[in-house]
């Protein structure tokens, strides 16, 4: 069963960890990880592995934005702009590839406009951190399942399309009211605000350069 617990191994799991591995001895070799991949303190990076846990024990797929450090939370169809071309012109490709990389502050209240973070996802950024996730959900956010195992044989078909490279970052909506929005890149953000980060890399569009 999952990573976090002390049930028997799932098939998949099977050669992933050495069985004699406790969950204790685990605990302390992932939190050593995410220390090393983020630069962050053993303390900070414990403390984020408890969260995590707690929230995928918890049997919840997925909490609200709010309990992982955003200002707000919200669905997208609480529009964020006043026509729905300035929605579509907000999620196409050119609005965003030509913007610069930003750091964004994170003491900053980010306001997100999707309601739910799933535990897994932040999971998955704390452990393998710059990587796409794994396609099938039950190893999202494994830390010792590489999830280019199944992505090489699947994007290997075709070629990346280069008009979404912008997704590699977080992509931000300055309001004319001055809150900043997360429009995506979510899972980024919350993972960035759970280990005490002071900015995160994105790109920012102006509300107004939409209209």
């Amino acid at each position: 069963m999952p990573w976090y617990t002390r049930d028997l191994p799932a098939p998949y799991e099977r050669g992933l960890r050495d069985p004699r591995e406790t969950l204790e001895q685990r605990e302390q070799r992932l939190t050593r990880r995410v220390s090393e991949r983020h630069g962050v303190t053993h303390e900070v990076a414990a403390r984020a592995l408890r969260r995590v846990v707690a929230g995928l024990r918890s049997g919840v797929a997925r909490f609200d934005a709010t309990e992982y450090g955003f200002a707000s939370a919200a669905d997208r169809s609480s529009a964020l702009l006043d026509s729905p071309a300035g929605m579509a012109k907000l999620l196409a490709a050119e609005a965003w590839s030509c913007r610069p990389l930003e750091e964004v502050d994170l003491a900053e209240p980010l306001h997100s406009i999707q309601r739910h973070i799933r535990h897994s996802l932040v999971a998955h950024n704390l452990f393998h951190p710059e990587k796409k996730p794994a396609l099938r959900d039950e190893v999202v956010g494994d830390p010792d399942y590489d999830p280019l195992r199944d992505l090489e044989a699947v994007e290997s078909t075709w070629p990346e399309s280069q008009d979404y490279d912008f997704l590699r970052h977080s992509c931000f909506l300055r309001t004319r009211h001055g809150q900043m929005m997360v429009v995506d890149g979510h899972h980024r953000v919350a993972t960035g605000l759970l280990l005490s980060k002071t900015f995160i890399l994105g790109r920012i569009l102006h509300q107004t350069d939409l209209e």
